[in-house]
C-alpha cells in the first residue's frame, strides 16, 4: 500500500494502520459492486448492506430495495442471504406491479490463499428461492448457480473475477436454457476514506421457449413492431428477457390465460458500472454506483454497509 510521505512519523504510522484495517478487515467487494470476492469475512463477523435501486429505460422504470446479510461461519466459510423487500415495476405502457422479490442464499468456501503470483480462490453456490409469485417479478422457480471466484491485489488496486453456471428452473409451459454468468471488477483504494470501483458483469441468454405447443399457422407481421416489455427485480445478472407472443409472430402461450412473456428469465446481458465508496470508519461506508447495460437502461444504486464483530 502506497501511503505517501508524512512529516510526522507517528501520524504516518497511525494512518498506515487505519488504511490497512480499512482494506483488509473489510476486504469484501462490498456495494456498489455485485462481483464477489475470494476474501471472506472473518469468523464471527456480520456484514449488512442496504441499497435502493432505480432503473430507467425507454420502456419505463423500476425500483427495488435489496438487503444483504453475510456471516463468517469460520475464516474459510461464510453464508450470504439476500432478500429483496420491495420491487416496483412501472412500465410506460401496461399495468404496474409492486411486491417482494425473490430470496437468494449463497455459501462461500475459501480454497487458496493469495500469494505473490497466485490469486486468492474461492468457490460458491447460490440458490434463488422463489419468494414472490408475481410472474412479472420472478419466474416462480428455484435456480441454482455454482461459481468460481478469484481475487488478486496489486498495490492500491484489488481485482476480482467470477465465472458461474446458472441452472434455471422452468416456469410452467416454458423451457429455459441454463446460462453462463461472468463478472470482473477492480477497486482502487485512493486513501483511508475513498474507494473508486468499476465492473463489467453479464450472462448468456436463457432463450425461453414454449413447451409442447402445437405447430402454428404463420401470423402476419404486425404493422409496426413494438419493443417487448421489461420486468425483473433489477439484479444485474437476472434482468428482463421475453418469450415472443403470438402477436409478434412468435409462439403463443402454452397455458390459457397465462402470459407468454417471462420477464424474469435471464436474457443475454452485459452491463458496466462505475462507482465510489466513502468510509466513515473501517467498518461503515456509504456507496454510489451507476450502471449502463446493453438494453440502454441506466441504474443508480446508493447504499450503505456495516461490519460487526459478533464475538
Amino acid at each position: 500500500m502506497i501511503l505517501g510521505r508524512s512529516v510526522n512519523h507517528g501520524r504516518g504510522l497511525l494512518l498506515s494502520v487505519v488504511l490497512i484495517l480499512a482494506v483488509s478487515d473489510g476486504a469484501q467487494a462490498t456495494p456498489p459492486l455485485e462481483t464477489e470476492t475470494a476474501r471472506l469475512l472473518k469468523q464471527g463477523q456480520l456484514e449488512t448492506d442496504a441499497a435502493a435501486e432505480y432503473q430507467s429505460s425507454s420502456e419505463g422504470s423500476e425500483v427495488a430495495i435489496p438487503l444483504e446479510f453475510e456471516y463468517g461461519i469460520t475464516d474459510w466459510l461464510s453464508l450470504l442471504v439476500e432478500p429483496v423487500v420491495l420491487t416496483s415495476i412501472l412500465p410506460r405502457h401496461g399495468s404496474s406491479t409492486t411486491g417482494v422479490g425473490d430470496l437468494e442464499i449463497t455459501t462461500f468456501g475459501h480454497l487458496v490463499n493469495e500469494r505473490e503470483y497466485v490469486p486468492a480462490i474461492a468457490i460458491a453456490g447460490e440458490v434463488k428461492v422463489p419468494t414472490t409469485q408475481n410472474k412479472l417479478i420472478g419466474t416462480g422457480e428455484v435456480d441454482v448457480t455454482p461459481f468460481l471466484i478469484a481475487s488478486k491485489r496489486f498495490g492500491r488496486f484489488d481485482t476480482h473475477v467470477n465465472l458461474g453456471y446458472g441452472i434455471l428452473g422452468d416456469p410452467p409451459g416454458v423451457k429455459l436454457d441454463n446460462i453462463i454468468t461472468y463478472a470482473a471488477a477492480v477497486e482502487f483504494f485512493l486513501d483511508e476514506h475513498w474507494d473508486l470501483v468499476a465492473e463489467v458483469i453479464g450472462n448468456t441468454s436463457s432463450s425461453p421457449k414454449v413447451k409442447g405447443s402445437a405447430p402454428q399457422s404463420p401470423s402476419p407481421p404486425p404493422a409496426s413492431p413494438s419493443p417487448p416489455p421489461e420486468g425483473g427485480d433489477l439484479r444485474s445478472l437476472r434482468r428482463a428477457a421475453e418469450t415472443p407472443d403470438q402477436g409478434s409472430g412468435g409462439a403463443p402461450s402454452a397455458i390459457p390465460g397465462e402470459p407468454s412473456v417471462i420477464p424474469e428469465a435471464a436474457g443475454a446481458e452485459v452491463s458496466g458500472l462505475i462507482g465510489v465508496r466513502y468510509h466513515f470508519t473501517p467498518r461503515f461506508n456509504v456507496s454510489l454506483g451507476v450502471t449502463y447495460d446493453n438494453q440502454n437502461a441506466v441504474l443508480v444504486r446508493p447504499g450503505l454497509t456495516f461490519v460487526f464483530n459478533l464475538f
